[in-house]
């Protein structure tokens, strides 16, 4: 680990893409993404088929909930390398409503993912997907 500290952790460069594709799980849509990462909705939309096209990921919007923007083993093992490296910086990834937000956004040590409406109410895949560390549960 270097001197970077919990306030200032991010994703490396490399694997912003990949993190985007999380969200796009967790949000349900390009342009709740793009309000998390502060991107526009087409930039979202191109950097996904970007990405998409080179680990030949299928948009699935009949699958369930964790799995609609790819689900590939290699997609997997790429995405326990991302949550290894955001776990030993000390950050949590948590997820909620608007109404969780305000408790945890901006915390030390919690990187915030607001959920879309129908991942608030299946909550169980997306920690089981490893999409998520924890939920915010009211």
């Amino acid at each position: 680990m270097s001197s970077q500290s919990l306030e200032t952790y991010r994703v490396p460069t490399v694997l912003r893409d990949l993190q985007l594709v999380d969200l796009l799980e967790l949000t349900g849509s390009t342009t709740a993404s793009a309000a998390q990462i502060g991107l526009s909705q087409p930039s979202v939309s191109r950097r996904y088929r970007a990405l998409a096209a080179d680990l030949g990921l299928q948009p699935l919007p009949d699958e369930p909930i964790g799995k609609r923007y790819g689900h590939t083993p290699w997609l997997q093992l790429l995405r326990q390398g991302i949550n290894s490296h955001r776990l030993a910086w000390g950050v949590l990834r948590m997820g909620g409503t608007d109404q969780d937000a305000a408790v945890w956004k901006g915390r030390i040590g919690v990187e915030w993912v607001t959920l879309g409406r129908r991942q608030q109410q299946h909550w169980q895949p997306l920690l089981q997907l490893e999409l998520l560390d924890a939920e915010a549960v009211a």
